[in-house]
Formats: C-alpha cells, structure tokens, sequence
C-alpha cells in the first residue's frame, strides 16, 4: 500500500491534478445521486435524464475549477482555511447549477436538489481533502522513521510567520519531546507563541545544553553571516543538525520538513570575511536614499535585506522580474513584522535598464545618492543564446545607468562584476568587462565615487552548481559535470554582499576590488562531497553508490579553471581580505565610440558581427 502512496505522491503535478479531478467527479455523481434519493425518500435510479444534468453539472465543475484554481492546494496542508476555500467552491458551484435548474426546469427534477447537493458535496469533498492530507502525512511520518533523522528536541530560530508555520509542520510530521523558540526582537522574549516560549539568540549554547537540542531550525529570510558562524560553532563536534528554511514564499510551497536545508551542508564553502561595513562609518546610510538594481536576484535581495536593517532615508529595489521583486518585497515584510513603520522608507519598482527614460524618472522622483547595481543577465549559456538583448542589458543598459547617476549627482556607485571579465571567452563576460570599462572612462573627473567588484561562483545563488548536484541527487542522479579538472572559486552571498558594501567605503574612487578567496575547489571534489551526502539528500530514497557522475563536456564559453585575479593585484590598507586588481588592459580604447556604434546598429548587426565586434575591441 505504502508503495502505492509512493508511487502517486513521486507523479508529476499535472498528472496528480488529473487523478483529483477524477475523484471529484466521482464525489459529484455520488452526491447528486444521494441528493436526489433524499429528496424523493427512496434509492433513486438514474435515466438518461439524470446523465444529461449531471453532464451539465461536470461542464460546470470544470469551468469554475479552473476560474478559481480549485485545483492548486497543496493537500497536505489542508487546513481550516482550506475548508473555508472548499465550502466558498461548493457554495458557488450549488447557486450556479440552482440557476441552471431553475430556468431550464427539467422534470422530474426538484429544484431543491441543488440546496440538498450543496451540504452532501461539501462533506464529501472536504472529508476526502483531509483523508488525502491524513495518508500523504501517515506516509511521511512512516518514511520519516526510516529516515536517518529523527528529532528529538528542536529549537526554531525565527518566531513569525514563517517560525509559526514550521512548529506547525513539525506538529503534524514528527515526534518530538520539546520545542522552544528564539528570537532576535527584545519584545518577543519570554513570551509565548502557539504556547511554545521565545528566547533570546544569546542564551542559544545554555539552551542546548538544558534542552538537549539535536536540531536548529532557521525560519528567519536574513541569517547574518554573524549569527549562521556562531550557530555553527556552537553546534561543532555536536550531533546536532541545522536545517534552513526557505523565504516565506517558498515555504508555502514546501512539502515537508524534508525540503528544508542542512546549513552546515550549505556552508561547506567557508565565510572568507566579516559584515565590518558598519565599523568604517556609524550609521554608514541615514542620510542616503539608495538604489539598488536587480534588488530582487540572489545577490540583490541579500543586499537589500543587509541595508534595510540598518538606518536610511530611503532604499528603492529595482528589479525586472515582477516575481522576484513580489518575493524580497513579502521577505522584507515578514523581517519587519514586528516593526512595520518601516517598510513605509522602502520602495519597490519594476525597472528594465534598457529603457533609458524609466532610469531617468527614478532618479528625478527618488534623487539616489547611492547606487548598488547589482542587475544582469549573468548565466552564459543563456546570454549566449541571447546575443543582441545580452549586449543591450548587460552593457547598453549599465551605461544608461552610470550615465544617469553622474547627471544626478550620484555620491557613490558601485558595480557589482564577475571573474568572467577576466579574458573574457563568452559574451556574459565580455559584456561585464565592457561595462567596467564604460564606468571607469565615464566617472572619471565627475563627483560620482565609482566602484568595480568582482568576484566568483555564489554558492545558493539562482543557477550556482551547488543546488543543481543537489536536485541531481535528489532524482538519483547522474550528476553532470563539464570536465573532470574544472575548478572554481566558490564564496558565500553574505561574504559577496560584505565584499560589495565594503568595498565601497574603502573606496577612494575607480578601484576593481576583488576577495581574496584562497584556493579553487574542484568541481568534481564537490560532486563527490555531496554524493556522500546522497542519503540524507535524497530522503533515504537513494544511497551514495546509486549516484553516478556523468562528464557532459565544457559549453560554450566556459572555461576549465576561472580566473579571478590577474598578476597585478595588491592589498588595500583597510582590509586585508579585499585586494584591488591593477588590471589596465583595454582602458586606452575608445569605449564610447564602442558604446555609441552598439546603441544606434546593434539591430543592423548579426549575432557573429557582434561578437567578433566585442571581441576585437577587447583583444
């Protein structure tokens, strides 16, 4: 039986759908027939008649389900919400069959059928909900028990909404002998939520010493780099697991407490630097109103959420994407629940860099002091396959910007790059390379300080190597790797977003800073590192000798190792984890001919004229 569950839960979502729709459809028949029987005080026999209303019926079923995306719960969480959905579905769905009934008038047909319906098919189908949600949980506890996790005493770091959702999950998906709460907010300590008492993150070592916790669960959207290093060091030589959990977004979307993250798994690749940007200056922003663009990508939102907790006149977040500029906006909310005054000084706006006259308009309504461009098109093989409108955001839309910042007055600007400027080989880079350039000629003799940042792969970031191996080995693999020797250099985004808040204190104006971030780690070290870990990845569905590792060979533009410091580099005097890069190479071409000749033909040209039109300039 258990391998049936299985089987049906492993479906694909649309195909889940259709089997719920089915037995929907069962439910409807078995109620109109009930109904019909009741009203008439006897087992009624369907005709050919009732075959036709009920036809009917299914037309209406069908197109209401899909009006109101009846169909998209999650079952194994249904809860009183969900009822309340299910019975405004059911209600609906009677009134508009009752029309239908009323004005067509079949015979032999009662019209309080409809009336009788409502309360069968509402019982009906909300009984069957939560019987889906019992099995799929009965499931995970029984594959929870197999698992080679248990939890006895937890603590959840984070008591909001997300922390609230989490003790929720636990309640209904494990067995545990204590649970408490910590939390940052003086207000919340000692105090109690859902009947389980909040704590102070400085008593956590006590606590899991008079606890005995063996699981920390982080339900806060902004772990400093400060807080995840001392939980960690905390939990060292201790048999304790730290799982993360995902933003309150997509948290929604979790299926269990199995798709939460080991952060000690996550922070393999050691934090190199300290959040110290506060120490350069107190209060480093309360007079700015700072922009930051691409304020909803990986690296962005960590921006964002590093600034709006410190004090600022106002931090406007840029981004393309409506759905990641949705997603930092309700993670921002969630931070400041406790203090939503606020988010009233933060500003959330669709931008695309390409489109000149919207830059402009932002700057004349928010007059930005501070600049944080953060926003590209970063995956290669993509912006490969994306010639002209790569050229356009990457380096077109970068010039706009920093343009735009000098015209205003712009105190600082800060761009964020990639070691893939280094000896560009594919147009990602070479369109990175070519906006550091632009901002160097462009800042220079204006009152705009402006700054380069480069540095390498993101580990967590949208597209980092990390989370594909994992989805890889969650699905059994095989594991795709380019080449055997391929090496990386691998930072952490709170080290990235401490390099770039850092770096533009330090600066004296035109500098490339780059992290030192030691050794590179082999690519294949990595994917073997992980399948160790293919058991608890995997749910106890796969063992580590299941996984396979498949060389798919370098894409186009990649290379074998990444650069990202080229001979001349030398220390700054303020932090000795932040180098400059004295590269000067192509800084004596005219990059605003370049610049000019791209904006007015980049559409007369053809995808090769382009690159070979990049790549000579940069040569």
């Amino acid at each position: 039986m258990l391998n049936i569950i299985k089987k049906i839960i492993n479906l694909k979502t649309t195909q889940k759908v259709i089997i719920i729709f089915f037995i929907d459809l069962f439910l409807l028949f078995l109620s109109m027939y009930l109904s019909i029987s009741l009203r008439m005080d006897m087992l009624y026999v369907p005709n050919i008649q009732y075959f036709l209303i009920f036809f009917l019926s299914i037309i209406i079923f069908f197109i209401l389900s899909l009006v109101l995306e009846f169909h998209k719960t999650i079952y194994r969480y249904f809860s009183i919400s969900e009822t309340l959905k299910y019975l405004k579905f059911s209600l609906i769905f009677s009134t508009i069959f009752f029309l239908f009934i009323f004005f067509l008038k079949p015979p032999f047909f009662p019209r309080s059928v409809p009336l009788i319906n409502f309360f069968i098919f509402s019982i009906l189908i909300i009984t069957s909900r939560y019987l889906i949600s019992s099995i799929i949980n009965i499931y995970n506890s029984n594959k929870k028990n197999k698992n080679i996790y248990s939890i006895n005493s937890v603590a959840i770091y984070g008591a909001g909404i997300l922390g609230s959702l989490l003790l929720n999950t636990l309640k209904k998906e494990s067995k545990f002998n204590k649970v408490i709460f910590i939390d940052d907010d003086p207000n919340k300590h000692n105090r109690y939520l859902e009947g389980v008492r909040i704590y102070k993150f400085s008593d956590l070592e006590s606590l899991i010493q008079i606890n005995d916790i063996d699981t920390i669960i982080i339900a806060i959207t902004n772990l400093s780099l400060v807080k995840s290093d001392i939980i960690i060091k905390l939990t060292n030589n201790k048999n304790i697991k730290i799982l993360n959990s995902p933003s309150l977004i997509d948290h929604k979307k979790a299926t269990s407490l199995f798709d939460l993250t080991n952060l000690k798994n996550e922070f393999f690749v050691k934090s190199k630097i300290e959040n110290t940007f506060s120490a350069h200056k107190n209060d480093p922003f309360l007079n700015d109103s700072i922009l930051v663009t691409g304020g909803g990508g990986s690296i962005g939102s960590e921006l964002s959420r590093q600034i709006s907790n410190l004090k600022f006149n106002k931090l406007i977040i840029a981004d393309i994407s409506e759905f990641n500029l949705f997603k930092i906006k309700e993670d921002l909310i969630e931070l400041f629940s406790s203090h939503p005054e606020k988010i009233k000084n933060i500003t959330f706006i669709l931008l695309d860099l390409k489109d000149k006259q919207s830059i402009y308009e932002i700057f004349e309504q928010f007059e930005p002091s501070i600049v944080y461009h953060a926003a590209a098109y970063k995956h290669v093989p993509i912006v490969e396959n994306n010639i002209k409108i790569g050229i356009k955001n990457n380096f077109i839309g970068t010039a706009n910007l920093i343009d735009l910042s000098i015209k205003f007055n712009v105190r600082k600007f800060l761009f964020v790059s990639t070691d893939k400027a280094i000896n560009p080989i594919n147009l990602m880079g070479m369109t990175k390379r070519l906006g550091e350039l632009y901002i160097k000629k462009a800042s220079q003799d204006t009152n705009t300080n402006s700054t380069i940042v480069r540095f390498g792969n993101v580990v967590g970031s949208s597209g980092s190597v990390i989370p594909l191996f994992i989805n890889q080995i969650k699905n059994g693999g095989p594991v795709t790797i380019t080449h055997k020797d391929a090496t990386r250099y691998f930072m952490t985004i709170p080290d990235a977003v401490s390099l770039i808040i850092n770096s533009s204190f330090i600066s004296k104006g035109g500098e490339i800073f780059v992290l030192n971030m030691g050794k590179p780690k082999k690519i294949l070290d990595l994917a073997n590192n992980l399948i160790s870990k293919t058991e608890y990845l995997s749910n106890g569905l796969y063992k580590s000798n299941d996984i396979k590792i498949k060389i798919i060979g370098l894409r186009k533009g990649e290379k074998i190792h990444e650069e990202i410091y080229t001979e001349d580099i030398m220390p700054t005097d303020k932090d000795k984890d932040i180098l400059i890069s004295l590269d000067k190479k192509n800084e004596d071409k005219d990059i605003f001919f370049l610049l000019e000749k791209l904006r007015t033909n980049i559409n007369n040209y053809s995808n090769s004229e382009l690159i070979n039109e990049i790549d000579n300039f940069l040569k």
